[in-house]
């Protein structure tokens, strides 16, 4: 009853969260497009259902992600290149953590480049998956980004999944709200606020 209800507030507190975008003395616009594509490219991503792991368990895997660039022309005014595309390829840890879900670990990089990418993420689950009812938790998640050019990003998420097991394969989904902040200089910042679509088995 109390992990739910912490559960519960925690989620509340998340969703009051909005990112503000401050003046640039740059091109918003490019700027704009360029944090869509980091925060499509590089932000946390469900990996796996939502299941607690209990005090021993403990997981390692691989990933790999493509997402089509949104403005190239943006991104190349910004940068100096234009990809088409942006991929990413990784290992996440996952540890369980007793009477609440597990810690959730992402290291990655941009194959061919410097970029370097991370996400740290706390797992809740607060409905138990049994004969009907599916597994549902809630993830608070803070990722980051360096060697990116002369941009320093991060991004914040929080999503909420859904598993059901059915023999062998657990289908699981998950949607969520995320939001970032693209530091280009010193003294200038923009912020962006994004939807979380993701969905596995």
């Amino acid at each position: 009853m109390y992990r739910t209800l912490l559960l519960v507030v925690l989620s509340a507190i998340a969703l009051q969260a909005r990112a503000t975008s401050l003046n640039l003395s740059g091109d918003q616009q490019d700027l704009d497009a360029f944090g869509q594509d980091m925060l499509a490219a590089f932000g946390y991503k469900v990996l796996a259902p939502a299941t607690p792991m209990g005090l021993t368990g403990f997981s390692v895997g691989g990933y790999g992600s493509i997402v089509t660039v949104h403005d190239r022309d943006a991104d190349e005014r910004l940068t100096g290149s234009a990809p088409h595309l942006i991929g990413v390829t990784g290992f996440s840890v996952e540890k369980g953590i007793p009477f609440l879900g597990k810690f959730i670990g992402q290291y990655g990089w941009v194959p061919g480049t410097s970029a370097q990418v991370w996400s740290a993420a706390l797992q809740g689950v607060w409905l138990h998956e049994d004969v009907v009812l599916p597994s549902i938790a809630t993830t608070f998640s803070y990722s980051g980004a360096q060697h990116i050019h002369t941009f320093n990003w991060h991004s914040q998420s929080i999503d909420i999944e859904i598993s059901k097991r059915f023999v062998f394969v657990t289908p699981f989904a998950g949607f969520g709200y995320a939001w970032s902040s693209l530091n280009p200089s010193s003294n200038t910042n923009f912020s962006l606020d994004g939807i979380n679509v993701d969905r596995g088995m």
